[in-house]
């Protein structure tokens, strides 16, 4: 079964591809991370979550991308395959927090509901980056350009530096985070960040709205704090 997930690729393209296929080669990401990301989606199916999460990671084995995945360097890249597919990895966990707080492995309903309709409105047609975009935002209820811009029409990606202090007295005991992009090939990246507060009786994971070259994050807990981790469910593609 070792090229199961090439019959998988190969699959999906029936629907993203032939169903509905993209309008220009510059929006080719369309097809192609569209079809690397249901490789991820089998895995999960097939054999859980943390095959999911496995196959998320190798995505970026080689730990950079080159160019824009809208009008890229090369037509068939990886950016255009594995950078496409994981900002659907993005969305899903975008579009899942608008439903509801964080949780450690976000579920596929809002972005399903997104390519049903984003499906429904081009089958056996062709659409562009700006029709996938306009159908993400009818489900999130306002402008996107704040992902879109950086992530697709942009290039590379966040780089954090961050750290946590908490406070010994308590309850309830008050933890702040603070957060610096230092990329130097890129803009600010807005996104939602989950973070994990282990306490002495459990977990506590939140999420804070990084709009910010450099930003504190302001959270209380009803145990004393052990450790903070970033990103623990690796939602975002960044260095850190």
């Amino acid at each position: 079964h070792y090229y199961d997930w090439i019959r998988v690729h190969e699959l999906a393209h029936q629907w993203w591809g032939d169903w509905v296929t993209c309008e220009t080669w510059d929006d080719i990401w369309l097809n192609e991370g569209f079809a690397s990301y249901s490789e991820a989606l089998y895995y999960e199916i097939l054999e859980g979550e943390a095959s999911y999460d496995d196959y998320i990671e190798s995505y970026d084995a080689y730990g950079y991308f080159e160019g824009p995945i809208y009008d890229p360097v090369t037509t068939f890249s990886r950016t255009v395959y594995d950078k496409g597919a994981l900002i659907l990895h993005m969305l899903r966990r975008i579009l899942a927090l608008g439903d509801g707080g964080p949780t450690d492995h976000y579920a596929m309903d809002a972005l399903d509901s997104v390519l049903d309709s984003y499906g429904a409105a081009h089958s056996y047609g062709t659409a562009i980056t700006d029709d996938f975009q306009a159908q993400c935002e009818t489900y999130y209820g306002e402008s996107m350009d704040w992902f879109f811009v950086p992530w697709v029409y942009g290039e590379n990606r966040p780089n954090y530096e961050w750290s946590w202090i908490a406070s010994t007295h308590g309850p309830p005991y008050g933890v702040m985070i603070h957060v610096d992009q230092v990329q130097t090939n890129a803009g600010l990246f807005t996104m939602p960040i989950d973070f994990k507060i282990h306490t002495t009786e459990g977990e506590e994971l939140v999420v804070g709205w990084n709009d910010q070259l450099s930003q504190d994050f302001f959270f209380q807990v009803e145990d004393p704090v052990v450790d903070v981790d970033l990103d623990p469910g690796n939602w975002i593609l960044k260095y850190v």
